[in-house]
């Protein structure tokens, strides 16, 4: 799921980092701003994907899984955001 975000994580790169939509928001630091956002979206989308896959909520130990599988996928995550044109 992580590596079917990643495509869409450049154009929301670019969409929050422009100057007019920076302002307007009031980011002081936009390459964290635009990370917390993308990492949000991927959280949800792997809840998501749990929930319809199981129907049931995700327990605590598994949202950690999750919040490790996300922190190790990090650098790629931050190239394909930043890094990609």
């Amino acid at each position: 799921m992580i590596d079917n975000s990643l495509p869409g994580l450049t154009h929301l790169a670019k969409t929050l980092l422009d100057p007019e939509r920076k302002a307007s928001l009031r980011i002081n630091n936009e390459r964290d701003f635009t990370l917390g956002v993308a990492l949000g979206i991927i959280q949800q989308t792997l809840l998501i994907g749990f929930y319809n896959t199981y129907q049931r909520a995700i327990n605590d130990q598994e949202l950690s899984e999750i919040g490790s599988i996300i922190s190790n996928r990090l650098p790629h995550i931050r190239e394909a955001m930043f890094n990609a044109g």
